[in-house]
C-alpha cells in the first residue's frame, strides 16, 4: 500500500503521486510549460521524501517572485529546486549535520 499522509486541513489523504501530479500541474498552470519527466520525477521525489504539496506550490511561487511572469522556462528551475531543498532542510535540521547531505 502507498503511503498516505493527512494534509493540512485534516480531511483528505494524499499519495506521493497526487502530491506530484498536483505539483506538476500548478507548474504548468503558473510557468505555462508543462513540465518534462525530469521535473514531474523532481516533484514525486520531494513528495515521498516529506514535501507536502504546500511546500512544492511555494516553491514555484518563489521561482516565479524571483524572475518574474513570462520567462523562459529554463529560468525558474534552479529557483524551483533550490527552494524546495531550503523548505526540506528546514523541515528536517537533523540532516544538515551530515557531511554529504542529498543533491
Amino acid at each position: 500500500m502507498a503511503l498516505r499522509r493527512l494534509t493540512e486541513d485534516r480531511s483528505t489523504y494524499t499519495t506521493p503521486e497526487l502530491v506530484a501530479q498536483l505539483a506538476a500541474s500548478y507548474y504548468e498552470n503558473t510557468i505555462q510549460h508543462k513540465p518534462d519527466e525530469e521535473k514531474k520525477a523532481f516533484f514525486l521525489d520531494a513528495a515521498k521524501g516529506g514535501l507536502d504539496v504546500h511546500a512544492l506550490w511555494a516553491s514555484i511561487d518563489y521561482a516565479v517572485s524571483v524572475v518574474g511572469f513570462g520567462r523562459y522556462e529554463r529560468d525558474y528551475w534552479p529557483h524551483i529546486q533550490e527552494e524546495a531543498r531550503r523548505i526540506w532542510y528546514e523541515m528536517h535540521p537533523e540532516a544538515k549535520k551530515k557531511k554529504n547531505p542529498p543533491q
